[in-house]
């Protein structure tokens, strides 16, 4: 368009060079029209030229159809959710303070220690588990549901009966004697302990 526009003025400029040799004894009148015409035609091509739309490039080797498509798009991996996570969270903490009681209860120097020291370690090691086995049922009251906890409530119940019969039977047979405290424990601590590694099972 603009080589146009060039070839036009150039025509223009001729044709008014050819009217001013032929009209100067007018005062040079007719040369100012032809102008005035060659500067409103310009502007008015100006006014009428379409505006270039940007050229759109497309990048090597895309894929038109799946860029436009919704259906293409990528679906980002699934993210394990953040109950997964505590819940993992919890069962390692749980088997960690489970391993250390069981270190704290084969601590070897204790072995030859005397009947009073022996009766108290097991009572402190009874002690252990049975903190650890309320903390894992309280975190399992409350994430489970109302109807599993209710569930676990009464196998709860039943396995408490049942610890209590078997401790009451094992210092049943050492009636009187200085062993019974340290067999009532120990008998405790074998049922309370299954029971924690039972309940972090559970934890989900």
């Amino acid at each position: 368009m603009k080589v146009l526009k060039i070839l036009s003025l150039l025509l223009c400029l001729a044709l008014c060079t050819a009217s001013f040799s032929g009209c100067c004894g007018i005062g040079g009148k007719l040369l100012s029209k032809p102008l005035s015409i060659i500067e409103d035609w310009i502007s008015q091509e100006d006014a009428e030229e379409p505006e270039e739309e940007p050229e759109i490039i497309e990048a090597e080797g895309e894929d038109e159809t799946a860029s436009q498509s919704p259906e293409a798009t990528e679906i980002p991996k699934a993210v394990p959710s953040q109950t997964s996570s505590i819940a993992e969270q919890k069962r390692n903490e749980y088997n960690a303070r489970a391993e250390e009681i069981q270190r704290f209860e084969d601590d070897d120097s204790i072995t030859s220690a005397d009947q009073a020291t022996l009766n108290r370690h097991s009572y402190e090691v009874f002690q252990k588990w049975d903190v650890l086995l309320n903390d894992i049922y309280r975190y399992l009251k409350s994430t489970m549901s109302a109807s599993e906890f209710k569930a676990l409530e009464a196998d709860e119940i039943r396995w408490i009966n049942e610890k209590e019969t078997a401790v009451k039977a094992a210092g049943a047979e050492f009636e009187g004697g200085s062993m019974r405290p340290l067999v009532e424990n120990t008998t405790a601590t074998s049922y309370t302990k299954e029971r924690c590694y039972y309940l972090i099972s559970l934890i989900d």
